[in-house]
This record gives structure tokens, C-alpha cells and sequence, in this order.
């Protein structure tokens, strides 16, 4: 499959290397100053999917964040040819253990 961007056409594999390229060099730089970074987790067809962590994580802007910054960007760049950009909330596999182990010992009390 190809999209086209400006008069030039890009392959999927091309679409995706496009978007690795602008996450690195223009948006997580900005996440960074945050005290976050961002994770390309999935990119399917012309949808991608971002995951913030570190300060950004759980943050209540994150959305704002995505939608300001992350898929501004990524437009801007690419224009009409990306889909869709949407955040994927994970929960931190540390923090997640740390909630296991304050809730049984809560159990014991």
C-alpha cells in the first residue's frame, strides 16, 4: 500500500520510518523538557499509536498532549496521510507491583 505526501508517494515501511523520524527529531524533544518521553507502540495502516511515560504517564494532559503536540505535529508533517493519531494508556508495570504489594499488606492489618 502507498500514501501520498505532497507529490511524493510513500510505501507503508516508508510511512513508518516518516513517523519514527518526526517522533524523534521534532516531538520527543518536547516530551523530554516534560520530564516524559513518547513510544511509538502501534502503527496500523495509517493509525498511529502512542504510549506517554515517565512524568507524562497517567498525567491529566496527556490527551492535551496528544492532541496539541503529538498529532499537530505528525500532520503537519504528513499532511491528510495519517489516519488517525490516539493515545494508549498503560499502567506502569512498577507502580502496578507497588499497588499489589500496599494493597495486601492493607489485607494483613
Amino acid at each position: 500500500m502507498k500514501a501520498k505526501t505532497g507529490n511524493k508517494t510513500l510505501s507503508d515501511e516508508a510511512f513508518v520510518q516518516r513517523v519514527a523520524e518526526i517522533v524523534d527529531s521534532q516531538i520527543r524533544p518536547h516530551i523530554q523538557t516534560h520530564g516524559g518521553d513518547i513510544v511509538i507502540r502501534k502503527i496500523l495502516g495509517r493509525e498511529v499509536g502512542v504510549v506517554l511515560t515517565g512524568n507524562c504517564s497517567g498525567c491529566p494532559a496527556a490527551q492535551i498532549t496528544m492532541e496539541e503536540t503529538i498529532e499537530k505535529t505528525l500532520r503537519s508533517a504528513l499532511n491528510d496521510e495519517i489516519d488517525r493519531v490516539y493515545l494508549i494508556n498503560e499502567i506502569d508495570e512498577e507502580i502496578f507491583d507497588f499497588a499489589k504489594k500496599l494493597l495486601r499488606h492493607n489485607k494483613t492489618d
